[in-house]
């Protein structure tokens, strides 16, 4: 299943750089895209994107910058990046994010397969505490003789990993 990850970007370069290649590095999963929807940043971001896309080697080929002249907010961005997402799976990730749980990509991709949920999201120190919904449910669930602690959630809050056609659903409203 093919994992379109959205990253909202509007400065904080340095952030979307850790972002990026912490993903890159500890996905543990091959078929997935990122897509960063530049929100008219200021600080390089822009120039950065377009400078990698030149780049001679492979380590940014998955990155799909687009380019906003100004910030349209979470929703907006995340609603720009999704005209160019070609994943099953939509995934929001905040640019301050740093993904350092080895295969984490692939566990959240087994996860969402293995509940049939429509929405996850990791298990996040204090998260629990943080989400605003009674019919939470907290499920282990064997990957790789690991146990995977995800959370299968009615509405997407916080970074998650949703199926495309509840996306889209949710959005047009």
């Amino acid at each position: 299943m093919k994992v379109s990850i959205i990253i909202r970007a509007f400065n904080r370069l340095e952030y979307t750089i850790q972002c990026i290649n912490s993903i890159i590095y500890n996905s543990g999963y091959e078929d997935y895209e990122i897509i960063v929807v530049n929100q008219g940043s200021t600080d390089g971001t822009k120039q950065w994107l377009n400078w990698i896309k030149k780049m001679p080697n492979n380590w940014y080929e998955k990155v799909k910058p687009v380019f906003l002249k100004r910030n349209s907010g979470d929703f907006g961005g995340m609603r720009e990046g999704f005209k160019f997402a070609k994943g099953n799976l939509i995934m929001q990730l905040d640019n301050d994010m740093y993904m350092e749980t080895e295969n984490w990509l692939a566990k959240m991709v087994h996860a969402i397969s293995e509940l049939d949920a429509d929405v996850i999201m990791a298990d996040r120190k204090g998260f629990k505490e943080k989400i605003p919904y009674d019919d939470l449910t907290i499920i282990n669930i064997p990957f790789r003789n690991e146990k995977l602690i995800c959370a299968k959630i009615p509405k997407a809050v916080s970074c998650y990993i949703i199926k495309r056609e509840i996306f889209e659903k949710e959005h047009r409203k």
